[in-house]
């Protein structure tokens, strides 16, 4: 996972290739955005079982779309909230690219595939009963960005402190469903 981050600013195109645009990863538009939901996805869900057990099955694979859905929705709102600032140093983030309706669209149909993908899978037991209360956490991201497009939330330090304590939720609903059950 380090040298995939430390790849982020390599060259990975030769100069003598005169026609390529995008000669490094960060030169691809949105990149950031989502690269880093797939990390996270990748030290969250997969990392673990293959260190564990050798090999990954689709749940590890549900498990970390879910994980990077989460991520790339948090990343790219806060996209949204920067969008001033990334026009004027030049940054082509999501937001920029889509423009603002169209990313907060894109958010929005995240944050309804989610909880649906939680419930049907452990409404049919292809997970366990956790993903039931897992769907706390992209409702509460949807209720966020709902008072922020209302103007009832401006962005700042209890925004963002309230959309990164959703990944500290997932943690502790996770620890209290295993001790629990």
């Amino acid at each position: 996972m380090s040298l995939l981050g430390l790849s982020y600013n390599l060259k990975m195109v030769p100069e003598w290739l005169a026609d390529i645009k995008y000669r490094k990863i960060r030169d691809i538009p949105g990149s950031k955005t989502l690269l880093i939901a797939i990390a996270w996805g990748m030290v969250t869900a997969v990392l673990p079982p293959l260190s564990k057990f050798g090999t990954i099955n689709w749940i590890n694979v549900l498990v970390a779309l879910w994980a990077v859905g989460m991520v790339f929705v948090r990343t790219a709102f806060f996209d949204l909230l920067d969008m001033q600032g990334d026009r004027l140093v030049g940054k082509e983030t999501i937001p920029i690219l889509l423009g603002e309706k169209r990313s907060m669209r894109i958010l929005k149909i995240i944050l309804i595939v989610l909880p649906a993908t939680l419930a049907f899978s452990s409404a049919f037991q292809l997970t366990s009963s956790l993903g039931f209360f897992l769907i706390i956490c992209p409702l509460l991201i949807s209720i966020i960005i709902f008072t922020y497009e209302r103007a009832l939330m401006f962005p700042g330090i209890r925004l963002e402190f309230l959309l990164e304590t959703q990944f500290l939720l997932a943690g502790i609903i996770s620890f209290a469903w295993v001790w629990i059950t």
